[in-house]
């Protein structure tokens, strides 16, 4: 079968935005406002998956799967962070200069508190990259079968082109940890796999994704190798969620505008190319 309808795509495209602001509130430290995003990306984020699992393929509703747990992953980190880790000198503001409730519990409680969210993670973490390893596996083993292809087969083109999901998973993890380098390398890995995805098809959503990474780098960068001593880089990282937001929000209209023009409301809706969201028809 093939993916999600118009409507979906939408539903999607949606969740993207409420998961960009959602880091983007994460990283300047406005708490309920990053919560409201992150519950608006966990619904969307659900709704692609239910009704991927009612009418999809098993290829289509894995895929879904991961994502949703990689997001579950990152909610909880979020989640124990903002509860019960105290900020370092970048990380705090001026709406922000403790943890919302471990200040009260104390560093032994809230730090057991926090180091038990993280774990959590970590556990949602691997279960992803479990279902993200046998998925490319089957997928492989797909793609064996004598005409079965990228062209000829809309699930594996798309699992292909977001192959970028298990390196960003596997930066993630490594922030966890603190370890710079292999962070450093799973973010280039996946800018790799973005870039060659967004120069097969022309799609800007890879874009998106594409400052989306980069701002979460620069992020990652301020807060383990800079130790989180300097603002700079939050603020950074903030302009470039901004800039990813504000290029998908600008590619769902587009993508809605061509699709009305082109007579495609009923079925799945073309995304615009970089040259028809540069230069649009008058």
């Amino acid at each position: 079968m093939g993916g999600p309808s118009a409507p979906m795509q939408h539903v999607e495209g949606f969740g993207l935005v409420c998961w960009i602001l959602k880091d983007a509130m994460w990283v300047i430290r406005l708490p309920f406002m990053a919560w409201t995003a992150l519950f608006a990306s966990l619904c969307f984020e659900l709704a692609v998956l239910t009704q991927q699992w009612r009418s999809g393929s098993w290829f289509w509703r894995a895929h879904r799967a991961v994502i949703f747990l990689w997001l579950a992953g990152n909610g909880v980190w979020m989640t124990s962070e903002l509860l019960f880790e105290d900020p370092e000198k970048g990380g705090k503001f001026y709406w922000f200069q403790e943890s919302v409730v471990g200040h009260r519990e104390g560093p032994i409680a809230a730090s057991y508190h926090y180091d038990m969210g993280l774990l959590v993670a970590r556990v949602l973490y691997g279960l992803a990259l479990v279902a993200y390893a046998c998925l490319h596996y089957a997928a492989k083993l797909k793609s064996k079968i004598p005409g079965v292809s990228e062209d000829s087969d809309p699930a594996l083109a798309e699992l292909y082109s977001d192959a970028w999901i298990g390196p960003w998973i596997l930066k993630d993890v490594a922030w966890t940890f603190s370890l710079f380098r292999s962070g450093v390398v799973c973010c280039f890995l996946a800018s790799f796999i973005m870039v060659r995805s967004c120069l097969r098809s022309g799609d800007v959503v890879f874009l998106v994704e594409l400052l989306w990474l980069t701002g979460n780098l620069v992020w990652f960068f301020g807060e383990v190798k800079l130790d989180d001593v300097a603002q700079w880089p939050r603020f950074a990282a903030l302009m470039l969620f901004a800039a990813a937001g504000v290029l998908q929000v600008r590619t769902m209209t587009s993508s809605r505008e061509q699709a009305k023009s082109e007579g495609f409301e009923e079925i799945r809706e073309p995304r615009p190319s970089f040259r028809s969201l540069l230069f649009p028809k008058t």
